[in-house]
């Protein structure tokens, strides 16, 4: 039996290996082998060692692993990392060569890995110090598949039927898309969908929808129709008795949505969560509309010409769409404004009618009967930021860009 004292990069607790009365810390081995026996709770990284002509090893990270038996033939040729040199032993002078590579080797790698690391803290600086616009996180997810499970019953309608009533629906955005849609499980569908290469012969595939270039666009609005599709997946048809409903279908291809079918709501007659009338597109949770009164000083001005000015504006605020300034019809210019045939739904504020000037179509809006939530701008009227000049306390605020802006 020979005893050979080892350095360890931290002090070995008696009892865990072994002590001699001259040694800090021991290792009990023989020619061939070593033998260690690791207490659960022990945590230190031992040291490693190699001497030559005994070829013992101490290999590290032996934490829970109980009695283990370890040889120069067995332990990976990284951790044969050399240690002291055993009493009454003398290592050779390539011994010795091998310690310095050794640490050299051990030295490099550990520069390589707090080089990487300093990097790593470089490219995250951002998000470590500097703040960040909570818009900025929201759009900077607005080209992936987004979803959100509805804690609603939700029910359409076609011809005075109810054709779908579930309570498992999810909200789902396509990528670029602002708005969400109704995502139904595919069991609440059962015999209504139809894929579009079983149409009858003869039988047109067309949604019968054209639709415009829509490449540059950054962001998908409801203008833009249920059809276009922005990830992958398989467009279905709806037929409910004798009600047809053509590409109103859609089942994207996604683990996540993989029992759920997206459909249009535009193709049914009414929509309702729980018992209340849902129109224009799904509610989005994340959005809100405040309505706050204001004695600000508003001028709306068109080409030098003054369109409006009031200091009883109420200012409506629905992120991240500009605020919008609704004033009292009576501080508009008398006879700028004519009344425009267009009409337009919103989920969270009703049915707008619109206004225009001589040469500018539908400039302006007017909610004459609200939703509840925005029943406090009834009849009063609003003017597109992106399309007119508007001063507020004598600042003249830039016009910013919408789907709105004139292209």
């Amino acid at each position: 039996m020979l005893w050979f004292e080892v350095p360890c990069l931290q002090p070995i607790p008696d009892g865990v290996l072994g002590t001699a009365p001259e040694d800090p810390a021991v290792l009990e081995a023989d020619r061939s082998s070593l033998r260690l026996a690791v207490s659960d709770d022990f945590s230190t990284t031992f040291c490693h060692a190699l001497v030559d002509e005994y070829r013992i090893i101490v290999c590290p990270e032996l934490v829970g692993r109980g009695t283990e038996l370890f040889t120069a033939d067995t332990v990976p040729a990284q951790l044969r990392l050399p240690g002291a040199e055993a009493p009454g032993l003398r290592s050779s002078p390539a011994t010795s060569e091998r310690h310095v590579a050794a640490w050299r080797a051990t030295l490099r790698k550990s520069f390589v890995l707090a080089w990487g690391a300093l990097l790593w803290l470089v490219n995250v600086w951002d998000y470590l110090l500097v703040g960040t616009m909570v818009r900025e996180i929201l759009m900077g997810s607005l080209g992936q598949l987004r979803y959100e499970p509805v804690d609603k019953r939700i029910r359409a309608v076609i011809g005075g039927q109810v054709v779908i009533d579930t309570d498992r629906a999810l909200l789902v955005w396509e990528p670029k898309r602002v708005v969400p849609s109704y995502a139904i499980p595919s069991r609440a569908l059962d015999g209504a969908m139809r894929t579009r290469d079983e149409e009858p012969a003869g039988d047109s595939a067309s949604s019968g929808v054209a639709v415009a270039h829509l490449g540059d666009r950054p962001v998908y609005d409801p203008s833009v129709p249920f059809v276009v599709h922005t990830t992958e997946g398989a467009v279905l048809d709806l037929r409910f008795g004798g009600a047809e409903r053509r590409a109103a279908a859609f089942r994207p291809v996604d683990d996540a949505l993989g029992e759920y079918v997206i459909v249009d709501f535009g193709a049914f007659d009414e929509w309702y969560e729980e018992d209340e009338r849902n129109i224009a597109h799904p509610r989005d949770p994340f959005h809100r509309i405040e309505i706050v009164h204001s004695s600000r000083s508003v001028r709306v001005e068109l080409g030098g010409e003054l369109l409006a000015a009031s200091t009883r504006p109420y200012l409506l605020f629905e992120a991240p769409l500009p605020v919008r300034y609704y004033l009292p019809p009576e501080d508009v210019s008398d006879g700028v404004l004519q009344q425009s045939p267009t009409r337009t739904l919103c989920a969270y504020k009703g049915q707008a009618s619109y206004w225009s000037l001589e040469d500018e179509d539908d400039i302006a809006w007017t909610y004459r009967e609200p939703l509840r939530e925005a029943a406090e701008v009834t009849n009063r009227i609003a003017f597109f930021n992106e399309r007119v000049d508007l001063v507020v306390d004598g600042r003249r605020l830039d016009r910013p860009v919408t789907p709105w802006s004139r292209r």
